[in-house]
C-alpha cells in the first residue's frame, strides 16, 4: 500500500510484485488489486483524509502515467491519461 501510495502504476506494481514473491504476473496482479482495493476504501472511507489531497494524488499520478507514456513513444496512452486529467 505505501507504493500505491508513492504513486506507482498497477502494472509497475504487479512486476515487482511478481519479482519479490516469485509466483506469476497473474498471481501477483490479484495481490496488488486486494491492495489497491484495501488502499481505496482506506482513503476514501476514512474522514481523517482530505478529498483534495485524494485529487491531487490522483492528478499527480494520470502526470506520471502520460509523461511516462509520452517517454516510450505509447502516444494513445499519454493522450488517454491527458484527457483524464481534462
Amino acid at each position: 500500500m505505501k507504493q500505491i501510495d508513492a504513486g506507482m502504476s498497477l502494472s509497475e506494481l504487479t512486476a515487482i510484485a511478481a519479482e519479490t514473491l516469485g509466483c506469476s504476473r497473474r498471481n501477483a496482479r490479484d495481490v496488488v488489486l486486494a491492495a489497491h482495493k484495501d488502499w481505496l476504501d482506506a482513503a476514501y472511507g476514512s474522514e481523517e483524509i482530505d478529498q483534495r489531497d485524494l485529487l491531487f494524488h490522483q492528478m499527480g499520478r494520470l502526470e506520471r502515467i502520460a509523461r511516462k507514456a509520452e517517454n516510450s513513444g505509447q502516444l494513445s496512452a499519454a493522450v488517454g491519461a491527458i484527457t483524464a486529467l481534462n
